[in-house]
């Protein structure tokens, strides 16, 4: 979705006064108030829906839009009422990113969105086109710090850097435990606890020179992330944002501009870079995470199927019946 609310503009709107606030993985923060209002969407109105309206920013990270932020995490969210109104069968969404143009869908209903360019956000069903390989589904890990599940977070058990030469582990090799990993969509950068941000570095360092776009952009390394089923390989081309727009011109960049960053604890945030890699369904009531491998620039008809309820509630492999 593109463009931004405004609630002067609308005949519905209704401003409750109460102070809303939010901190993002990324460190980014947002403040406002609740407001009430209509949410229409692919032949679909939602009235009385609240929202936040942010109207102050902090920390928001080069190049990243802020118009508009629909949340779909742990909680009273718009799924709920997809689901109380019979649009969905459970508080579920699948994500293909592609590129940065994102079209949104509900469940099996009709929509265009053939150019390959496009990403979609599925409400209540899982287009199988999307992807190759096994969706297999993990579930839900709360913070380290907590006990219930608030976030879509998962646990990684390994993360490899892969090339021609060969892999090696980018984890400690004294690592007892998974790092807990948060799966965001609202995050363009890969956020990584200091020791496997150190060795990434470290790894990257002596084979393509990191001042230079051109170097890094022909790499045939890449990383691959095993969640203890589903597993994501993720090329180091993804992790570039270069500040201009011509291929050509080499330009130079840190290493937080090629989108590595550190989260200053032992959890890991996956943006947008890692989502690119993966068609990601999301399950709220299910408690669940389902990854594959998505097929880049995906072409040909969809091939979607309605989301049954549990229907990730068990980890491993899930069957999809078109």
């Amino acid at each position: 979705m593109n463009g931004a609310y405004n609630e002067n503009a609308s005949m519905t709107a209704f401003d409750t006064k109460e102070l809303f606030q939010i901190l993002f993985g990324d460190f980014s923060h947002f403040n406002g108030t609740y407001v009430k209002d209509t949410v229409a969407f692919d032949n679909v109105s939602i009235s009385d829906f609240e929202f936040g309206l942010a109207q102050n920013a902090e920390n928001v990270s080069r190049g990243v839009d802020t118009a508009s932020i629909m949340g779909l995490g742990i909680g009273n969210t718009i799924l709920v009422e997809l689901q109380k109104h019979g649009h969905i069968k459970t508080q579920a969404f699948s994500l293909y990113l592609n590129y940065h143009v994102l079209f949104i869908r509900l469940g099996t209903e009709s929509s265009q969105y053939q150019d390959a360019r496009n990403g979609t956000l599925l409400f209540g069903g899982v287009d199988k086109s999307k992807y190759h390989g096994p969706l297999v589904a993990t579930p839900l890990a709360p913070y380290p710090s907590q006990q219930e599940v608030s976030a879509y977070i998962i646990e990684c058990t390994s993360l490899v850097a892969s090339s021609s030469s060969g892999e090696i582990s980018l984890m400690p090799p004294n690592m007892t435990r998974a790092v807990t990993a948060l799966i965001d969509s609202g995050t363009q950068q890969m956020l990584l606890p200091d020791h496997i941000y150190q060795n990434l570095v470290s790894y990257l360092s002596p084979k393509v020179d990191l001042t230079h776009l051109g170097n890094l952009s022909t790499s045939n390394i890449s990383f691959v992330f095993d969640f203890g089923g589903p597993k994501i390989r993720v090329p180091v081309t993804d992790f570039i944002t270069p500040p201009t727009a011509d291929p050509d011109i080499e330009t130079e960049v840190s290493v937080s501009e090629i989108g590595f960053g550190r989260t200053g604890d032992d959890t890991m945030l996956l943006g947008d870079s890692f989502l690119r890699n993966a068609y990601a369904v999301f399950d709220a009531d299910s408690r669940a995470i389902a990854l594959a491998q998505s097929n880049r620039v995906a072409s040909g008809p969809s091939d979607i199927v309605e989301i049954e309820a549990g229907a990730f509630a068990k980890a491993g492999v899930v069957e999809l019946d078109s």
